[in-house]
């Protein structure tokens, strides 16, 4: 019989950890709202959606959606591996928040479970994917040597993922140390991770497809009223646009 984690600890506990982590998050993403609408982000989206429609701005943004967020499409270039691990760590970070999710509403109590049940099966490949991703990077860093951000990040996102499959398998084994000691580290790995997480690569997840939004509805706007078809683009626009995305992207 596995070992319950709620035996190690109680979930008021773990639920009161992910709410104190969710205001963190909450204050993260104020402070990076605050930084885009004083580099006037913001003004120049309400102004080319003014001149596109609602029509022209739906169609635009779930384009962008699909193929910048969803497919990773230009997101990185020059490197299919490179591209294969960044889009292994999104797929794999996405697919371990459906399983936490699953596991939230339908085992609250967090008993334990065949390895062939929904949760399970999601949950893992998501880990296996962020470790193959994880694996990649870190030996980019190791090779070429990156900023302190760059090593804590991906450590703390390989920490998570390898912590998680160490306490599933050691909480199987009934090895209740290990268990407790790995279930400890993986909490605090995700809380970590996700505190941070606005200031950090990885709000670029969000930040980057947004920001290309912003640039691409601009265009389709400027096009629409002929000014890039005259060769007279607004130099400020244009200038405001690079700014921010040198700035603000992590590509």
């Amino acid at each position: 019989m596995s070992l319950r984690l709620t035996d190690l600890y109680p979930v008021w506990l773990v639920d009161l950890g992910a709410v104190i982590t969710l205001l963190i998050i909450a204050l993260g993403i104020a402070y990076r709202i605050v930084q885009l609408r004083r580099a006037g982000v913001f003004t120049l989206l309400r102004l080319s959606a003014r001149q596109i429609g609602v029509s022209g701005l739906l169609v635009t943004s779930v384009k962008e959606i699909f193929s910048r967020v969803a497919l990773s499409r230009d997101v990185i270039s020059g490197s299919r591996w490179r591209w294969a691990a960044h889009y292994s760590q999104f797929a794999g970070f996405i697919l371990c928040a459906i399983a936490t999710t699953l596991v939230y509403i339908y085992y609250p109590t967090a008993e334990p479970r065949e390895f062939t049940s929904v949760p399970k099966i999601v949950g893992n490949l998501g880990g296996i994917l962020l470790i193959l991703g994880g694996i990649y990077f870190l030996r980019k860093i190791a090779n070429r040597g990156r900023g302190l951000a760059d090593v804590a990040f991906t450590s703390m996102l390989f920490t998570a993922a390898v912590t998680g499959f160490a306490t599933q398998f050691s909480r199987v084994s009934e090895e209740a140390t290990l268990t407790f000691l790995f279930y400890t580290i993986h909490l605090l790995s995700v809380a970590v991770l996700l505190a941070t997480a606005p200031l950090t690569k990885f709000f670029h997840a969000v930040q980057t497809p947004f920001l290309r939004l912003v640039e691409r509805l601009s265009t389709s706007a400027m096009m629409k009223q002929g000014a890039l078809a005259a060769g007279s683009r607004a130099l400020k626009e244009d200038i405001l646009l690079e700014s921010v995305l040198r700035k603000y992207s992590y590509e």
